[in-house]
């Protein structure tokens, strides 16, 4: 009886530990997901204004 219980409480434990570690990887997984969305959006606005300015100066010396 004691062995049994003991060996329940040990497959609860398993469980429970699987189910923190899976959690801890998919917040991992989300949180790295967020970082290159954001990433992403940061670097083409980056670009965006790069190329905004570029064709600004282009212009200021097609005019001069």
């Amino acid at each position: 009886m004691y062995l049994m219980f003991m060996l329940l409480n040990l497959c609860l434990y398993y469980i429970y530990f699987n189910l923190i570690y899976l959690l801890f990887l998919v917040c991992i997984q989300l949180v790295i997901s967020v970082i290159f969305y954001l990433l992403n959006y940061i670097i083409s606005f980056l670009l965006m204004i790069i190329y905004y300015i570029l064709v600004f100066i282009f212009l200021l010396f097609d005019f001069v």
